[in-house]
């Protein structure tokens, strides 16, 4: 899904939101933006993985699970078939 996808899916649902641009480690930057701008929820994503894998988080969703100052949700992407 592309950041015009999204605005527009938080546009028709109503839900309040920020883009940012950040430049930094992945997961120190969302940990920071989500303190500083006071998060209700993070969102963090991930991709198909290998059948070990699959038993773990990526390391940067891992992190950010970890240090989040709120509640942090892991989105696992849909492949198309």
């Amino acid at each position: 899904m592309t950041i015009h996808e999204l605005i527009e899916t938080f546009e028709q649902a109503g839900v309040d939101y920020r883009i940012r641009g950040e430049i930094g480690k992945t997961d120190e930057q969302l940990v920071r933006v989500a303190e500083s701008i006071d998060a209700d929820r993070v969102f963090v994503g991930g991709r198909s993985r290998s059948p070990t894998g699959k038993a773990f988080f990526g390391s940067v969703s891992q992190a950010v699970m970890l240090s989040s100052p709120c509640p942090v949700t892991f989105v696992r992407r849909e492949l198309d078939a």
